[in-house]
């Protein structure tokens, strides 16, 4: 599901309060029936467009992080996580397995020479 703009949904919101159909609305914006109503309902439940706060626990390691240890990861080509764990330099600890994890998640994966 890709992310609707603000400023499309808050032309969606207005043009049913103007009074046009939520079918109407979705063939002129090139959006789904679907993503309409779900925008109109969100609209008319909490008065807001935003999305709401999604659960689940926060990251350990910031992005800045995450990218510098990928670029360690592509510096040093031939080492394991667990070498590039004891280079890199994190605020807090993090297990081998979070370090694999961020790899992974930029496309890093191990190799053999």
């Amino acid at each position: 599901m890709t992310n609707i703009p603000e400023a499309m949904r808050h032309l969606i919101v207005e043009k049913i309060m103007q009074g046009e159909s939520q079918r109407k609305v979705a063939v002129q914006l090139n959006v789904s029936l679907a993503t309409v109503n779900r925008i109109w309902v969100r609209y008319r439940h909490t008065g807001s467009i935003e999305n709401q706060p999604r659960s689940g626990r926060p990251r350990k390691t910031s992005e800045r992080e995450r990218r510098h240890f990928c670029q360690l990861a592509m510096k040093k080509s031939f080492s394991s996580p667990r070498q590039l764990l004891s280079e890199a330099k994190f605020e807090n600890d993090i297990s081998l397995r979070s370090a694999r994890r961020i790899l992974h998640e930029k496309g890093l994966f191990g190799r053999i020479a």
